[in-house]
């Protein structure tokens, strides 16, 4: 279960907030030790501003493994590990239907929290996510690496310079020979509740998409799922309506014969400019081909693990935070009942 609870945990007993000397590293721990977890665990454990006290993931051989290589100890209880090791900030990468549970945990322990997306299987789940981090007076943050990336960055700038002219349309394209994916096999990640690629992957887009043009103000959906009654989407088709009144095409297919593909492009009257492989910006001007821009190079090589450390610390600090990630919930929550409904929904204005 990647290191949440089957049942409802009990919540720590004590909510203080943990006092700290400014110049000291930060006290982080992690709980889920899945694949994406195991990964910024390292980036943790490697970030000279924070220091590694503890793991914890429900499959002890999995704690113990991750455990022995960073030389922390090891859980499969996080309320124990709370308890225990009263980390500042802790890293929650459990399944997104453990979300909100292990959340609150973290929280009401007195720590900061960094979570994976989605933020939840819900807004509703999302909002008292937030609601107990902000009562409780802790940093809360998503995880979403695109937002640091500077390919990412350089293809926001360019697209507000203009040159590309008034823009006609937007495209999203996700190609995937395989899902899950060889690395990402997990008992969650196939499943309709939790996985599939739309609620997996699109989060990251479509947040570059949000930075760029704004919110999206209603959409429509059509989805075909796999052949298993649990099973997650084979293929999906959807028009995003932007506040602007920009027309967004969405394409997702999966197990098919092809290349994987992850592409945003963004069509102007003038010119051309698209994200290719999630990061790398590329630009074509009149009828030219799309080019490859030079990126410079990341002088940071965990920016979310600085940006944490500086809003624990009681510094101004660059995040997603949980209410980014509940606007991009409810894109994730129309998208769903416009699969159901056949129809268009609104998503700006949804509570």
């Amino acid at each position: 279960m990647d290191g949440a609870r089957r049942d409802r945990p009990v919540a720590v007993a004590d909510p203080s907030p943990i006092v700290r000397s400014m110049s000291e590293p930060v006290r982080t721990a992690a709980i889920g030790l899945g694949a994406i977890g195991a990964r910024i665990v390292a980036a943790f454990a490697a970030h000279p501003q924070h220091t590694l006290v503890a793991v914890c993931d429900t499959s002890g051989a999995r704690a113990d493994a991750v455990a022995r290589q960073h030389t922390v100890p090891a859980y499969t209880d996080h309320a124990t590990m709370l308890a225990a090791e009263r980390p500042e900030l802790v890293y929650v990468a459990v399944p997104p239907r453990f979300h909100r549970d292990v959340v609150a945990d973290v929280v009401a322990s007195g720590a900061h929290v960094l979570c994976e997306k989605p933020l939840a299987l819900s807004a509703a789940d999302g909002r008292d996510m937030l609601a107990r981090a902000e009562q409780a007076g802790r940093t809360h943050a998503l995880n979403i690496g695109l937002h640091y990336d500077p390919g990412v960055r350089l293809f926001l700038a360019e697209l507000a310079k203009g040159w590309i002219g008034d823009v006609v349309r937007i495209a999203i394209d996700l190609v995937f020979p395989e899902w899950p994916r060889q690395w990402q096999r997990n008992d969650w990640i196939a499943k309709r509740e939790q996985g599939g690629p739309i609620r997996e992957c699109t989060p990251h887009l479509f947040h570059v998409l949000r930075r760029g043009f704004g919110e999206v103000a209603r959409l429509r959906a059509d989805v075909r799922y796999g052949a298993e009654p649990d099973a997650c989407e084979r293929s999906a088709s959807g028009v995003l309506e932007l506040s602007s009144g920009l027309l967004v095409d969405v394409r997702v297919l999966t197990n098919v014969p092809r290349p994987e593909e992850v592409r945003l492009t963004v069509y102007g009257e003038r010119g051309t400019l698209g994200l290719e492989g999630w990061r790398r910006p590329v630009s074509a001007t009149e009828r030219g081909p799309l080019e490859p821009m030079s990126v410079p190079t990341a002088s940071d090589p965990f920016p979310v693990g600085t940006e944490l450390a500086l809003a624990v610390r009681g510094e101004t600090a660059d995040l997603v935070t949980f209410a980014d990630s509940i606007a991009l919930q409810r894109i994730q929550d129309a998208w769903d009942e416009a699969a159901r409904s056949g129809l268009w929904v609104t998503v700006s204005d949804r509570t």
